[in-house]
């Protein structure tokens, strides 16, 4: 199946700033499920642009501007070519076993995701797949409930969120359990925003899911990045040495061909 992606990033600066350094991962990655083809990417204002790989082997695209600019966007097209099934074959690190801050728990959410697989094999795929239905009951659809900052504690007690959140809780409730999982950022096919999901591994094999939209992901699921939670591998991020009030807008169209 053959996807064309476009995604884009404008954020608007008032007052106007001197210096900006930005990191984005707005590309999507190579893999066994998804190979990338032709491929742009244009930052307006210009500025050389600079290419490397972060921890998690994701690629970074970064840069900085040292002249005044009132706005700052991000164009990235494309096109990728997926085969099914979507599986990685990828040992997993360690650390995908930790908690952070973003995946923190507690001993009632062990006990939950106990429960929520005490009649499920000890497969950790279908475990998984038990803990991606618990969340998608648990949670309700909530925009502009939560911010980036909002933790698996805090939606597991207040289950109101959005995709990140699904997200983190479903990472929080397999860790519990000593299965390996980690977060996922990407595009999913339609027109949008970003979307998080979650990849769980038996210890040779990653699988997807979506606890979002309770499905095990497949043709249309355009992954960029991924890390131990969100804040390892945001699509964009910035840092500026100035006071200034920003708003952004965020679009991701993806069609298949």
């Amino acid at each position: 199946m053959i996807y064309r992606y476009r995604y884009v990033t404008h954020s608007s600066f008032s007052p106007a700033i001197e210096w900006h350094f930005f990191k984005l991962r707005a590309i999507p990655c190579n893999n066994e499920f998804q190979r990338v083809g032709a491929h742009d990417l244009v930052i307006t204002p210009t500025c050389h642009l600079c290419h490397s790989k972060d921890g998690q082997g994701n690629a970074v695209q970064w840069g900085s501007f040292d002249a005044i600019h009132d706005s700052f966007e991000v164009v990235s097209e494309g096109v990728v070519v997926q085969t099914e099934p979507y599986l990685l074959h990828e040992k997993p690190a360690a650390y995908y076993l930790a908690s952070t801050r973003l995946t923190e728990y507690t001993e009632v959410m062990r006990e939950y995701a106990k429960d929520g697989v005490r009649k499920a094999s000890a497969e950790p795929f279908i475990q998984a797949l038990c803990l991606m239905h618990a969340v998608h009951a648990h949670l309700n659809y909530t925009p502009c409930h939560t911010s980036t900052t909002t933790t698996a504690k805090d939606v597991f007690t207040d289950p109101r969120g959005v995709c990140q959140d699904y997200a983190h809780l479903m990472i929080a409730l397999c860790r519990t359990l000593g299965i390996h999982a980690r977060y996922v950022n990407g595009f999913i096919a339609g027109e949008g925003q970003t979307h998080a999901w979650v990849e769980v591994s038996d210890g040779q094999v990653w699988r997807a899911y979506d606890p979002t939209h309770d499905i095990a992901p497949s043709w249309g699921y355009v992954k960029i990045a991924h890390g131990r939670d969100a804040d390892d591998c945001p699509t964009n991020r910035g840092r500026i040495y100035s006071w200034t009030q920003e708003t952004m807008t965020v679009s991701a169209v993806i069609s298949k061909i």
